[in-house]
């Protein structure tokens, strides 16, 4: 199979879960009763189960872009957010959110957003400061290796912090970070897709061109200027995909 049937295969299945997925659920729907004027099974199409579910494929268009970019940075299939430490840092500081501020969480304010944006962003800055210690960059030893393993290190250290929070915060506390951590797909209307669409649509021109001006592979490449001699571009680059 070709890389563009491939796509569009790819393409079919997405638009084949848009419009099926949100047919399936408590109550069975049907597209000519969404189509026939059912007020009931229009509202419950198109104002429920519609947004969440063009909400999960362009969220997960996200997390896979991101670990795309990761993967062409690094040259290496294991690296992505998880194994950077990228999550990690992000769901630890949630946690604290929840841990030391849980009335100005529960408030409506998107301090547990900002938090892990802050906390990614500062797991990357320590897996980075971590890796650039390691060696010469452009060996596999020195390079993307040790990255990898600097942010497996990373990672487990923020799971480690955030069991620690979890102990030491209520049982209130405790559900909301798991919930969190786990995710959630409960809006109505589309607010939330529209608000994701334009990251969809800007990231991966942003991305490509950073990775095709700036970088080569951290791992199997020949001893040339490669992404930890870019300091100023790689966290442009690993900042835009945390």
């Amino acid at each position: 199979m070709t890389k563009r049937r491939a796509l569009i295969l790819l393409a079919l299945l997405w638009l084949a879960v848009a419009l099926l997925a949100p047919l399936v659920g408590s109550r069975p729907l049907s597209l000519a009763a969404v189509m026939h004027g059912d007020p009931a099974a229009a509202a419950i199409f198109w104002q429920l189960r519609l947004p969440r579910v063009l909400l999960a494929l362009l969220a997960g268009g996200l997390l896979a872009l991101s670990g795309l970019s990761l993967q062409t940075l690094f040259g290496n299939a294991l690296a992505e957010p998880y194994t950077l430490g990228v999550a990690s840092g992000a769901s630890l500081g949630a946690a604290m959110v929840f841990t030391f501020a849980p009335r100005v969480a529960s408030m409506g304010l998107p301090l547990a957003a900002l938090a892990a944006f802050a906390g990614a962003l500062a797991a990357t800055a320590l897996v980075m400061t971590l890796g650039r210690g390691g060696g010469a960059p452009g060996s596999a030893a020195g390079g993307g290796a040790v990255l990898l393993l600097a942010g497996v290190a990373v990672a487990l250290l923020c799971q480690a912090a955030i069991l620690l929070l979890q102990y030491l915060t209520d049982a209130a506390g405790t559900l909301r970070m798991v919930r969190w951590m786990m995710g959630g797909l409960s809006v109505v209307g589309y607010r939330e897709a529209l608000w994701v669409s334009p990251l969809v649509a800007a990231l991966p021109g942003v991305m490509i061109f950073i990775t095709s001006m700036c970088f080569k592979p951290l791992i199997g490449s020949p001893p040339i200027p490669t992404a930890l001699d870019w300091p100023r571009p790689i966290s442009v680059s690993w900042a835009t995909a945390s």
